[in-house]
């Protein structure tokens, strides 16, 4: 990113090159890439500002490489990215197991470390992500749809309806947890059909194969 103050006055921020860096991301060919970058658009060593970055060891080492060559201290400018930060709190408490983290007492880390599990295996959360897992046929999702179409008859919504697409998280893309939640909590009535219509195939399947002694379908997943 180049910032810089245009003879207007306004502040201008711009990004100067979005490379492809393809193979291994070591810290070498980023530190060589960016270093490419600075010498293609003539930026000089007193231009040189902060790098923001994730918490990639690779990061750290990149920087490192960049000080040596433009002589920077490279603590003070290498610079945390805070919503990564934040996403990596969030993940840390939908599904960490490190109950320590949580600073309770050393008494209730048993009875705590026991409630967790419960919640991350089978609490909203887990269940949700769980179900959106399990869509993934094109089958699977006509199935979505025509559940979200009968929503809109029961609304009488006008056609043609405005059908949604699932959101489903990714743990390495940010808030794609919060975007899957917010768009299954708009999909609720279609998820919570979707859900009952499966529990109903599964008991059905289920009678079929204990009538005949054969074996029942995992359920557990």
């Amino acid at each position: 990113m180049a910032h810089y103050v245009a003879s207007s006055g306004l502040i201008k921020d711009l990004p100067i090159a979005l490379p492809q860096l393809s193979g291994a991301h070591t810290s070498e060919r980023i530190a060589q890439t960016i270093q490419e970058i600075l010498l293609r658009f003539r930026v000089a060593r007193n231009k040189v500002g902060y790098f923001v970055l994730d918490n990639a060891a690779n990061n750290n080492t990149a920087v490192e490489a960049l000080a040596t060559v433009y002589r920077f201290n490279a603590a003070e400018r290498r610079l945390r990215c805070s919503p990564h930060t934040i996403n990596l709190v969030g993940q840390t408490v939908i599904f960490g197991v490190d109950r320590d983290a949580f600073n309770n007492k050393q008494s209730q880390h048993a009875i705590e470390e026991q409630y967790l599990k419960e919640w991350r295996q089978f609490g909203p959360l887990r269940v949700l992500i769980n179900v959106l897992g399990h869509i993934k046929t094109p089958q699977q999702y006509d199935k979505l749809r025509e559940f979200q179409e009968q929503e809109a008859v029961q609304s009488k919504l006008p056609k043609p309806y405005k059908l949604k697409e699932l959101v489903k998280p990714v743990i390495t893309r940010w808030n794609s947890f919060y975007s899957a939640f917010k768009r299954a909590t708009e999909l609720q009535q279609p998820i919570d059909a979707y859900i009952q219509y499966h529990i109903e195939k599964t008991r059905t399947s289920d009678a079929y194969a204990q009538a005949r002694n054969n074996q029942l379908q995992d359920t557990a997943k």
